[in-house]
């Protein structure tokens, strides 16, 4: 009996214990409680170094939910980070990070997302900009995934400090209160204020998706094409004037021709880049063209022009032209120089008629003795009183096969044009409906020496051109529009004579169409089929040649009647 007294005595004693140490490990441990969760709180306890962790809020178990209990099993799954961030996976898969197999944690630290960030030159430490113009000014105020991943709407933020000066206010800027500052408006705020007493910082934001990383980057269009993706612009005035105005952003993104059409251009399709000539923020000059136009400088270098410091070579050339120099007409090739010479008219009022002459002659033809000049004929449509040249589009509808319309014309295939070829070609498109057709032409310099520093004065003298010695007789070219640029056929000399005047409505040489003691030499010279062909190419000439004949018949017969009457005198 007393023993069984003393027995309960010992377990009431034991059951105070169990219980006082389960109420311990409750006031503890609540994380131990049925359902409960596991706080951060009980996690630093071990996990110390974690306690400066901040991942937007987030708890331990958030990420490692199969912790439910503590202590936990030594070996976790890996968290999913899919199941917070679930539009990213999507995008990442599609990146160039991706198909390297990189995973999260390979850039972002979990725990310090903040304070321990990852940049791109950790692992991209050689990587090398040449191919980019003007590497530093990029680098500087752009990140990589400006370029290098899916960007969305970029912002320009123009910050103007004036030191001193006038106080102006907003509307002083924003002339016109349609709450945007254009071009014209730009420059008048710098004229409003005093140079050397502002200074301008301009900062490009480019928020990019940094799971969307391309092998790639973007085309220079993306920011200097017609759509740039930089659509706000902030201007902040501040100093003696302090006031915000939205300004638009294009005005400090400089405007470069498209890539896709500068692929289309002489330069493009040699397989220059932009770096190539834009080596750094400042206006190309000339020595980037001698870079690869060297032998042409050499002659340009020392002219009036360069000598004189009067322009270089992009004052003239564009090399972002899709239309190569040699495919100007006479009138494009004028407003090149006329862009400096607007006098042009009033210095050559020595010319006959000095406004024709312009119509069909450059001013290299007199200015650049040393280029070669050639007489180049077109087919046009009549306008007016001037032709329109026909394109590869016109032509191209005519004929079942128009992939090489040059086919059509030369006939024999000797890549050279008779006037029978051309005259043959006219008619054929004469009865394709094109009844205002005409033949049009010009005097054109097809290669040109880049010494310009002739006065012309020897071109003064008009047989230096009207005459029969005039050099671009012997370089007589047809323009053929193909697909991509024009075809310059050579066109035999005998066909200004050999075709009438009516077909050539706006060109015409004076004494062409007749017989020449050159063409009577020919004659005798050529044999075989070289005479036929000759004797075909005199064309109109032949009236001529009849004429002669003619007068000569009648004079044998009159000489011929004064000796038969003098030897028969009767």
């Amino acid at each position: 009996m007393q023993s069984r007294h003393v027995f309960t005595r010992y377990m009431r004693s034991d059951s105070i214990k169990i219980i006082f140490v389960l109420i311990l490990l409750l006031i503890l441990f609540p994380e131990l409680t049925h359902g409960a969760s596991v706080s951060a709180d009980v996690c630093l306890r071990c996990h110390a170094q974690y306690k400066e962790t901040h991942h937007d809020g987030t708890s331990c178990t958030d990420c490692h939910q199969d912790v439910k209990t503590v202590p936990h099993a030594r070996k976790l799954e890996k968290p999913a980070c899919s199941s917070c961030h679930k539009d990213i996976p999507a995008t990442y898969e599609k990146s160039v990070h991706a198909s390297s197999n990189l995973k999260c944690a390979d850039c972002h630290n979990v725990h310090f997302p903040d304070k321990d960030k990852t940049e791109c030159v950790f692992c991209h430490t050689t990587v090398s900009h040449r191919s980019l113009p003007s590497e530093k000014k990029h680098l500087s105020v752009l990140a990589c995934v400006a370029c290098h991943a899916r960007v969305h709407e970029g912002t320009v933020d123009v910050t103007i400090a004036v030191k001193k000066g006038k106080p102006f206010t907003r509307s002083d800027v924003d002339l016109d209160n349609n709450n945007v500052v254009d071009k014209d408006e730009w420059s008048s705020l710098l004229g409003l204020i005093q140079k050397d007493t502002y200074t301008v910082d301009t900062k490009y934001a480019s928020p990019g998706d940094a799971h969307s990383i391309k092998r790639t980057a973007v085309s220079c269009d993306t920011c200097h094409g017609e759509k740039s993706l930089f659509k706000r612009g902030v201007l902040k005035v501040s100093g003696v004037a302090s006031f915000e105005v939205p300004v638009l952003p294009q005005l400090f993104i400089p405007k470069l021709p498209s890539v896709e059409q500068f692929k289309k251009t002489v330069h493009g399709k040699r397989g220059v880049k932009c770096a190539d000539c834009h080596t750094s923020q400042a206006r190309i000059d000339d020595q980037v063209c001698v870079n690869c136009h060297r032998q042409t400088y050499d002659v340009y270098k020392n002219t009036s022009h360069a000598s004189s410091g009067a322009t270089v070579c992009t004052d003239c050339h564009n090399p972002h032209s899709v239309t190569p120099y040699r495919e100007l007409n006479v009138t494009e090739r004028l407003n090149v120089c006329a862009r400096c010479h607007q006098d042009y008219l009033k210095r050559h009022s020595w010319l006959p008629n000095a406004a024709l002459h312009f119509n069909y002659l450059e001013c290299s033809t007199c200015h650049s003795p040393k280029s070669t000049k050639s007489i180049v004929f077109y087919f046009g449509l009549r306008e007016g009183t001037t032709n329109k040249a026909l394109t590869y589009a016109d032509l191209r509808g005519l004929f079942a096969d128009a992939s090489d319309i040059t086919s059509h014309i030369d006939i024999n295939k000797d890549r050279s044009i008779t006037s029978q070829e051309l005259s043959d070609f006219f008619m054929e498109l004469k009865k394709k409906d094109k009844k205002d057709l005409a033949v049009g032409s010009s005097i054109i310099v097809t290669k040109v020496y880049h010494d310009y520093s002739s006065k012309g004065t020897r071109e003064r003298v008009c047989a230096t051109c009207h005459s029969e010695d005039a050099p671009f007789y012997e370089s007589m070219y047809l323009v053929i529009p193909e697909k991509e640029g024009a075809a310059y056929v050579p066109v035999k000399g005998t066909t200004l004579g050999a075709l009438p005047v009516s077909l050539f409505t706006d060109f015409s040489l004076l004494g062409e169409q007749k017989i020449k003691g050159r063409d009577i030499t020919n004659f005798f010279k050529t044999r075989g089929k070289s005479r036929s062909d000759f004797m075909r190419g005199l064309g109109l000439k032949w009236i001529d040649v009849l004429g002669i004949a003619l007068i000569g018949i009648i004079l044998l017969a009159v000489i011929i009647h004064i000796l038969g009457r003098i030897i028969f005198r009767r």
